[in-house]
């Protein structure tokens, strides 16, 4: 049996999400959290998603009439 495994990295695994303006093409992070709870940080940071496009908090304020 091996000394050391694959699965012995998982919890130092830290995972990052990035969203990326579809009109102004600015781009944010979100690191160390799951794919919901990046959504909320997203969300609450106000990036907004139409049934096409998604739009950062600038964009949506203009685009979206926030």
């Amino acid at each position: 049996m091996a000394k050391y495994k694959p699965e012995d990295l998982f919890d130092e695994i830290m995972s990052t999400h990035e969203i990326c303006c579809s009109n102004c093409k600015t781009t944010d992070t979100v690191v160390g959290c799951d794919d919901f709870d990046a959504c909320q940080s997203f969300f609450n940071d106000g990036w907004r998603k139409t049934t096409e496009k998604c739009y950062c908090p600038k964009c949506a304020k203009k685009k979206l009439k926030l």
